[in-house]
């Protein structure tokens, strides 16, 4: 056969569709499954749980790896202690959703398995506190912890801060930051007697006494629902917190019977939306956390060749 017989037809070289429903519900499906796997692992936990509603460190675990799973490899997903520039902390926190990229810890742990490592508040993207059974009590300990996390010192990000060490002044936008911090309380299930309903008008109530910087963003309950923020008019879902500082809010419910399976799916829906469009101030973090450098002194070297314009001899 010569080179140019029966060539084939390039218009029938078409993506297969048969199964396109499937493919594009891929990471709905995802998570449901992921889903499923913490709620699995919270009943053993449960049944092996003396204080049956304290949160027991699998929950946690398993939490974290499904979010590693799931979110891009430029996220670290760890526990640990976040403390500020002055020196205050908010103790620890059961997942930190924080950039690994640019930001050192702190601190280290005595191993690196130790829960006990310490991070700047500038290098966390979003904080969540797991509760293995939530009701009113467990909703106010989580959120306690959160807002004390958000009231550390925090510097805004202005807009022009196009990446973690690219600040372009000319595109800043009055009233708009790019580093608003993430917080979810999230369980795996809800104390007998007590209504997701009831927990999500709590949620609303305790952050009505809350400035915008400090309140909580998102409440999520496996298998029961999903309370967060959207802006009161607008177009969008959710409020990012961005530009949209001083619009009015209110506070959006869901936990519709037939969506109960996608509660996870949800909060990750939130989440990767607020990772996606965030950039932090983590410039500071090696000044801000050390120590300012001792006195020295300077030697001028006048008529040195790499003081000339072209670096030739003068």
């Amino acid at each position: 056969m010569e080179w140019n017989e029966n060539l084939p037809d390039v218009n029938k070289w078409q993506p297969n569709s048969a199964h396109h429903e499937t493919l594009s519900a891929g990471l709905l499906l995802t998570c449901q499954a992921s889903q499923a796997r913490i709620v699995t692992e919270a009943a053993i936990e449960r049944g092996f749980n003396i204080h049956n509603f304290d949160s027991g460190p699998g929950v946690e675990d398993i939490v974290r790896q499904e979010l590693a799973k799931l979110l891009p490899s430029r996220y670290a997903i760890d526990p640990g202690v976040v403390n500020d520039r002055d020196g205050k902390t908010a103790g620890e926190i059961d997942i930190l959703i924080r950039d690994r990229t640019w930001s050192p810890a702190i601190k280290l742990g005595a191993t690196p398995s130790s829960r006990r490592y310490h991070f700047a508040i500038e290098s966390i993207y979003s904080a969540i506190e797991v509760k293995q059974t939530l009701g009113f009590q467990q909703l106010d300990e989580a959120m306690e912890k959160l807002v004390k996390l958000a009231r550390l010192n925090r510097p805004d990000n202005p807009y022009g801060h196009i990446t973690e060490n690219q600040h372009l002044p000319l595109f800043d936008k009055k009233g708009w930051i790019l580093n608003p911090l993430h917080t979810t309380v999230f369980a795996t299930n809800v104390q007998s007697g007590v209504q997701f309903q009831d927990l999500a008008f709590r949620f609303g109530q305790i952050n009505y006494q809350l400035g915008r910087r400090d309140m909580v963003t998102v409440l999520c309950v496996l298998g029961h629902g999903s309370a967060w923020y959207s802006v009161k008019g607008g177009d969008t879902m959710n409020a990012t917190f961005m530009g949209d500082r001083h619009d009015d809010l209110q506070l959006s419910v869901h936990n519709s019977e037939d969506d109960q399976m996608n509660t996870f799916y949800r909060l990750y829906e939130h989440l990767s939306g607020h990772l996606y469009r965030s950039v932090l101030a983590t410039t500071g973090i090696t000044d801000g956390y050390g120590q300012s450098p001792p006195k020295y002194w300077t030697y001028p070297y006048d008529g040195a060749r790499y003081n000339t314009a072209s670096g030739e001899k003068p």
